[in-house]
């Protein structure tokens, strides 16, 4: 796949542009294929310090169903500034401090 297809790909799911180069899910599938396997799959842990747009989730994820396993994941973005009006921020989500607090509740 290319990353040029990719690109359009990703604008036609988020019906806008977001990143000028995203990391195409194949070969990020690919990444994960050709790493050493561990006895048990389930203890696997994939970091992506890039997250951005969670490409490897997504590859996590589909390879995992895939093969029925459950490689673990950890995503990493260090923040941004945005443009006071760019795309990015304006779709942001911005919890507020009542959704904070009913995600902790037990």
């Amino acid at each position: 796949m290319s990353l040029e297809k990719f690109s359009i790909d990703l604008r036609a799911l988020m019906d806008y542009k977001i990143f000028d180069n995203p990391k195409p899910i194949q070969v990020i599938i690919r990444c994960i294929q050709i790493t050493p396997d561990s006895i048990d799959d389930s203890e696997n842990i994939i970091l992506d310090f890039f997250a951005g747009s969670a490409t490897t989730a997504h590859a996590v994820l589909d390879l995992n169903k895939q093969a029925n396993v459950n490689r673990k994941f950890i995503l990493v973005q260090l923040p941004e500034k945005c443009d006071a009006d760019s795309e990015a921020l304006r779709r942001a989500i911005k919890p507020s401090p009542k959704s904070a607090r009913n995600a902790f509740a037990a």
